[in-house]
């Protein structure tokens, strides 16, 4: 949404089916139409329709201390049909204006009623976005409990839930996308700032509390997730590590939603759910320009670097099936530096920037459909990257009392091993670390996501003989995927 008094977000949404599929529609996640008026206002929506831009998601913020009163209701009753007029899809993003608002009393049924009546207020829109970045603090407090236990995902839980289900009443009709996922988090309760949760963690915290709830109906008919940069310099594919999902990890995002909900009345990736690339963009240099206030407070790109990203992005997106829609965030820059966001495809005074031509340029180039090869996803079953370093085996002295060696994996992952003697099966190896039973050795713990530990098992002596190290790692997401290594034996003499 366009935030005049916060860092705002680019909306990205993509739907990119292959052969005869429907093409994909892009928009801009912008207010400015919404508060423009007559002319300027039919001018902005037209602008919009001449870079083949055919969504705008417009802001209808609950407020905790008006939870009847629509928010903007007086520019939402010009806004909405002043797009329609042009041919453009209107979706509202409704979340709450307090990011204690749960915290400080308001409840999920008072948020509910809210988002009822702006669907009944605007029956011409059939989609809504639930909720923005419940995973960072700006949007959602607390994040953490006191013993430091995750619970951001289980109060806005009960908040999608109950608008869900509200939406649904209304109009069975209605497309809910859920979340607003933001692309990072440190997962520090204790921090001193910016105590947030990355996004996988915040998926299976909600897949926990679902599978606890006892719901059987979905959460949302898609997810809306923000694949922002970590940094404006980075390259469109620079992506983040685990557990944080940029542009080239949404096949991250698509596991952590398999994990989070397979089995459950949630879809997931495989059984139908789309995503909603629902706020992402670099930020561009304004030095020099007109209409802007205050002082840039993040080292920002150049406006043809950002063209040349947001072209490639458009090309890129595309090939992803998974990706429903792609509304770039905003159309038109906020003015404060400080405050804002200045990311659009324009400048704050209207004009266009490089990016509009590029994007425009990019969707007629594709027509909105990947004209290469789709990339093509399945879930794990086993620990994404994970494997070990047994070191150099041979000979061993009967004196020797310490055993290590070690192990890695892409994903945080939890591990059981010990050394067996030689002869054992691989299955039966990992029968056994999979259970109580304990091998001649054995230590658990846990291998950090791009981190190489030493496990170190007990130390003690071995009698003379022959021995094998094994391993078990489960995923910290799923324990269900698991992946069991074995070493060639190695000798006690």
């Amino acid at each position: 949404m366009r935030r005049l008094t916060a860092v705002a977000a680019l909306a990205v949404t993509t739907l990119a089916l292959a052969g005869g599929a429907s093409a994909t529609d892009f928009g801009a996640n912008d207010d400015t139409g919404k508060f423009k008026e007559g002319a300027a206002q039919s001018a902005f929506f037209q602008q919009m329709k001449d870079a083949d831009l055919k969504i705008n998601v417009l802001s209808a913020k609950f407020n905790p201390a008006a939870p009847t009163t629509i928010t903007d209701k007086t520019f939402l009753d010009r806004g909405i049909p002043a797009a329609r007029a042009k041919g453009l899809k209107v979706v509202l993003a409704i979340f709450p204006t307090k990011a204690k608002a749960a915290a400080e009393g308001s409840t999920a049924a008072q948020f509910a009623d809210y988002v009822a009546l702006v669907a009944r207020t605007y029956p011409q829109v059939r989609e809504f976005i639930i909720g923005n970045e419940p995973n960072q603090p700006r949007f959602w407090q607390p994040q953490f409990n006191a013993d430091g236990t995750q619970a951001s995902a289980a109060a806005f839980g009960e908040w999608l839930a109950a608008a869900y289900d509200a939406l649904k009443s209304v109009d069975g009709g209605i497309v809910v996308s859920g979340i607003g996922l933001s692309p990072r988090g440190n997962d520090r309760p204790g921090a001193a700032s910016n105590v947030s949760t990355s996004p996988v963690r915040f998926l299976k915290a909600l897949g926990d509390w679902y599978r606890g709830s006892g719901r059987t109906k979905p959460l949302m008919d898609k997810i809306s997730f923000h694949p922002y940069p970590n940094k404006n310099s980075d390259a469109l594919l620079k992506g983040y590590q685990w557990p944080s999902i940029g542009v080239p990890n949404v096949d991250r995002l698509k596991q952590a939603l398999w994990d989070a909900f397979n089995g459950t009345g949630q879809p997931h990736p495989e059984s139908g759910l789309k995503g909603d690339a629902d706020e992402a963009g670099w930020q561009v240099s304004t030095d020099g320009k007109a209409g802007y206030t205050g002082a840039e407070n993040v080292p920002v790109t150049t406006e043809d670097n950002q063209a040349k990203i947001y072209g490639e992005l458009v090309r890129y997106i595309v090939c992803d099936a998974f990706v429903a829609t792609l509304n770039f965030f905003g159309y038109y820059d906020d003015q404060p530096r400080d405050a804002g966001f200045q990311a659009g495809l324009r400048w704050v005074d209207g004009s266009a920037r490089a990016a509009d031509q590029a994007v425009a340029g990019a969707i007629a180039e594709t027509g909105g459909k990947c004209s290469g090869k789709e990339r093509s996803w399945s879930h794990a079953t086993t620990v994404i990257g994970a494997r070990a370093d047994f070191g150099k085996l041979g000979s061993r002295s009967k004196k020797q009392k310490a055993w290590n060696f070690k192990a890695y994996a892409e994903e945080d992952a939890n591990y059981k091993a010990g050394v067996f003697a030689a002869g054992a099966k691989a299955e039966q190896i990992g029968r056994e670390l999979a259970s109580v039973q304990a091998p001649v050795l054995s230590a658990t713990g846990l291998v950090k996501a791009y981190f190489t530990p030493v496990v170190k098992l007990p130390k003690g002596a071995l009698t003379p003989g022959s021995y094998v190290y094994a391993i078990r790692l489960t995923a910290w997401a799923n324990p269900s995927r698991a992946s069991v290594f074995v070493s060639k034996p190695f000798t006690v003499k």
